[in-house]
């Protein structure tokens, strides 16, 4: 009875038809590695990637970027564009906490530049010469299945923003 057990959890585990989503290699027009999306979405049937319909669009936003699992939204990818950098960006991000989706910010480097971060979350700014010559891309990743913090954690997010950072500016600032 025993190996029955271990062989039908086997056979769950390793199974293909178990029902889970591809994990894509584009989120809205802007190339990702999937190995390192991959760690930041929960489990699930359908993966749904789409860019809300918002009349009038937010100022500066050039990409609003949404995730869903299952219909229940997992993560928002929000990349606006500046004619200079915003001087302290812990200061434009204490001003509006809530809008970042960061709950631990710590302070950090992702791909050499400033980074404020936690496992469900990133905001930075990077240069981006193509929309001007002091232009920023300021990059806001959400993790919404999050809960909690952890160095693990922040690490996957940092890994997954600095590959989302180079792909943008690949796309927007040529």
């Amino acid at each position: 009875m025993a190996v029955a057990l271990i062989l039908l959890g086997g056979w769950m585990f390793f199974r293909e038809d178990a029902g889970s989503y591809a994990v894509p290699s584009e989120l809205c027009e802007v190339p990702v590695d999937s190995s390192t999306l991959q760690p930041l979405l929960p489990d699930g049937e359908e993966l749904e990637v789409y860019e809300p319909d918002v009349d009038p669009p937010p100022a500066a936003v050039i990409l609003m970027c949404r995730v869903h699992i299952d219909s229940e939204g997992a993560m928002a990818l929000n990349v606006r564009a500046f004619p200079a950098p915003s001087g302290d960006l812990m200061e434009k991000f204490r001003a509006a906490r809530s809008a970042y989706g960061i709950a631990n910010p710590h302070e950090d480097t992702i791909g050499g530049e400033y980074a404020i971060v936690d496992a469900g979350g990133s905001l930075l700014e990077t240069a981006c010469p193509g929309q001007g010559e002091e232009a920023i891309l300021e990059i806001n990743i959400k993790d919404f299945s999050v809960q909690g913090d952890s160095d693990e954690g922040r690490e996957r997010m940092k890994n997954f923003t600095e590959d989302f950072m180079n792909s943008a500016r690949e796309v927007y600032c040529r």
